[in-house]
């Protein structure tokens, strides 16, 4: 079992980058959980994003930026 721990300030500043793009599209997203074992647990908030076609396409964009820039993170689940 890794000791090695998420960087949650690390994936804050990863969101607050990207957070403009989502607003754009009238979307936007919670953090609902960082766990220490790598999961970043997050919900898709607005209007557009519940009808959205492509929420496991904004998934896995933002799990392949996340595991990219803060490797600590394993996967993103969307809630």
């Amino acid at each position: 079992m890794s000791d090695k721990r998420v960087d949650k300030q690390a994936v804050e500043l990863v969101f607050k980058r990207i957070r403009p793009l989502f607003i754009e599209h009238k979307g936007d997203f919670q953090i609902v959980e960082i766990t220490d074992d790598g999961v970043v647990k997050v919900r898709l908030i607005g209007q557009e994003c519940q009808l959205c076609a492509f929420k496991e396409q904004t998934r896995l964009a933002l799990e392949t930026m996340l595991v990219n820039e803060v490797p600590s993170v394993k996967k993103v689940e969307v809630l």
